[in-house]
């Protein structure tokens, strides 16, 4: 038997992630859906939301491009 306790898991408040973990993270589960391009894009606008003038951009590069026009 063989056991180990993570004290603060990766993630955990006690144990943040780095920016480069997040961004590595965010792209591989993101260009599952979405088209790398756009990925991207979205990385960068959630990275800046602080200074969006408002959230329809960030919205709209959620929204794979086969569901874009659909209400």
């Amino acid at each position: 038997t063989v056991e180990t306790r993570v004290e603060h898991a990766t993630g955990s408040p006690s144990n943040p992630m780095t920016d480069a973990a997040l961004e590595d993270k965010f792209s591989a589960l993101a260009s599952a859906i979405l088209p790398r391009e756009q990925a991207e894009g979205l990385l960068n606008a959630v990275w800046t939301l602080d200074e969006a003038a408002g959230l329809s951009a960030l919205i709209g590069l959620m929204v794979r491009p086969e569901e874009a026009g659909r209400s």
